[in-house]
């Protein structure tokens, strides 16, 4: 979203140049502008109440300024016509109770041999604006002065007006403030991340899991939100406990399909109904399902992603199909929001860090989309370096608080030390020395995969079994002849990392 904005930012400005450097005149007035020997110039124009003017039944291009005494119209007549125009008439009927001797009349005529233009009153609401021979090459415009309350501004203008007439001080300060919202927000990370680091030292490792909390429950404690390797590690969870099984092929594609029954809510109609009505449904149907499994509420939620109530089996086009059909699954959202209250219920957090985290997110995302419709705002109407400032500083800012709200720790009293446990059993994982074989431990392996995945140490789990015996396990069928558990790994992870990767990517915006 941010980069697609940025982008439009650049094409919009780069529109906008364009449009300075070209003459106004030329597209709305094309006949009249180029000229020639045999046609001179005649206009006709009405500026009404509104900053409009109008020629002849058509709409023609002024440029608008309001300033702090005055407001400015500025009609472009003439850029450098390629002909001799031999003479010049512009008509100009003022809006209604418009005094002339409140108004100041200016035309500007450049880069011509006649520079003189002859200014006659009709009567009291019309002036005429008259000369003889123009050169090519010339120049032309007028530019019209208004006392206030002449002009009835519409509200982006008087926006515009209250924006422009703020002193250069006023910009400069909010440049700075903005940016320095998002500096004091990461030197609040910082002071946190360094508080979890202290937490960090002296660790003794543990060879077992201090609790019995799922492997994504896990990365939720350590680093405080929810990634991929929370879908990951809980797909490989499923497979350990033989609800899922993997069938791999050649050229990188699968099919996951169930391995022992369990059951899933019944799929509502999605023509009737909306993601947030069939999730609603779901979480409703889920408390009344009874299959004599373990399975949790967030994994059946994840599973309902994979699979419709009847499938059997998916593959990468159906897994596809069913994540790309909505821009934003409320289902994966609320696997998220059920890991974080996983962790919340155990006391680990001071609140719950997915409501936590989605306040900043929100501010972030507002805060965004302020600062690029105020960048459009401000190149529509008033194109000046110094309004450039604030919006770009906004923006930068909103950047950084989405990019750090995820990075908060919150963590409680009972959380730290839960955070210390969990990093021992992280430094067993990630221990650079092979283990020693068990035989009667042959799932020894797998049992800690999924905690491995959440915690970002799988490469060094499996580096401990290198030297071991390698069994494929059984949720996994596959034509591929594995010798050593490296080749598993690099047949697995690539396939794993494809479906978190794809499902996380679904989940709404505001969720870590």
């Amino acid at each position: 979203m941010a980069f697609w904005a940025i982008i439009g930012l650049l094409v919009w400005s780069g529109v906008v140049v364009k449009q300075g450097v070209t003459s106004k005149a030329d597209i709305l007035l094309p006949d009249q502008n180029k000229g020639s020997i045999a046609s001179p110039i005649m206009y006709d124009l009405t500026i009404n109440p509104d900053t409009t003017v109008v020629n002849n039944g058509q709409d023609v291009y002024r440029i608008f300024t309001p300033l702090s005494d005055i407001d400015r119209v500025q009609i472009p007549i003439l850029d450098k016509p390629t002909d001799n125009i031999p003479s010049s008439s512009v008509t100009l009927h003022l809006p209604p109770n418009t005094s002339i001797a409140s108004l100041t009349v200016i035309p500007q005529l450049v880069h011509t041999s006649v520079t003189r233009v002859e200014q006659k009153t009709r009567d009291q609401s019309t002036i005429q604006l008259l000369s003889s021979s123009i050169d090519p090459g010339s120049k032309y415009s007028i530019e019209i002065d208004f006392p206030k309350g002449v002009l009835h501004l519409p509200i982006s203008k008087r926006i515009a007006q209250f924006v422009l007439e703020r002193p250069l001080t006023w910009w400069f300060a909010l440049a700075i403030a903005l940016p320095a919202i998002a500096l004091l927000i990461l030197l609040f990370v910082i002071l946190r991340r360094l508080q979890l680091g202290e937490l960090a030292a002296n660790i003794q490792p543990i060879s077992q899991p201090p609790g019995d909390m799922p492997p994504a429950a896990v990365e939720a404690l350590l680093y405080g939100h929810l990634s991929k390797r929370s879908i990951a590690a809980t797909l490989i969870d499923l497979a350990r406990r033989k609800y899922i099984m993997v069938n791999q092929h050649d050229e990188g594609d699968f099919r996951i399909g169930r391995y022992h029954t369990f059951a899933l809510p019944s799929q509502i109609d999605l023509k009737e109904k909306s993601e947030k009505d069939e999730v609603r449904a779901i979480l409703q149907a889920v408390a009344s399902v009874h299959d004599n499994t373990d399975i949790q509420l967030f994994e059946r939620l994840l599973l309902s992603k994979l699979f419709s109530q009847d499938q059997v089996v998916a593959d990468r086009s159906s897994i596809t199909l069913r994540v790309g059909h909505r821009m934003f699954s409320e289902k994966i959202a609320h696997f998220y929001s059920g890991i974080y209250g996983i962790v919340t219920q155990k006391n680990y957090f001071i609140q719950d860090p997915g409501a936590y985290h989605r306040r900043f997110k929100v501010f972030g995302i507002l805060l965004f989309f302020i600062g690029f419709g105020g960048f459009i705002f401000g190149i529509r109407f008033f194109p000046d370096p110094k309004t450039a400032l604030v919006w770009v500083g906004m923006i930068l800012s909103a950047l950084a608080i989405i990019s750090l709200a995820p990075k908060l720790p919150i963590l409680s009293d009972t959380g730290k030390k839960a955070y210390r446990d969990w990093l021992a059993f992280k430094a067993f994982l990630s221990d650079p020395h092979e283990l020693p074989y068990q035989q009667d431990e042959a799932d020894y392996f797998e049992r800690y995969l999924p905690y491995a995945i959440a915690m970002g140490v799988e490469k060094q789990w499996t580096a401990r079994f290198r030297l071991h015996p390698f069994t494929i396990p059984e949720w996994i069928v596959t034509d591929t002849e594995y010798h050593t558990i490296e080749q598993f790994d690099a047949e697995l992870f690539p396939l794993i990392n494809w479906l978190g990767s794809t499902l996380s990517l679904a989940r709404t915006p505001t969720i870590d």
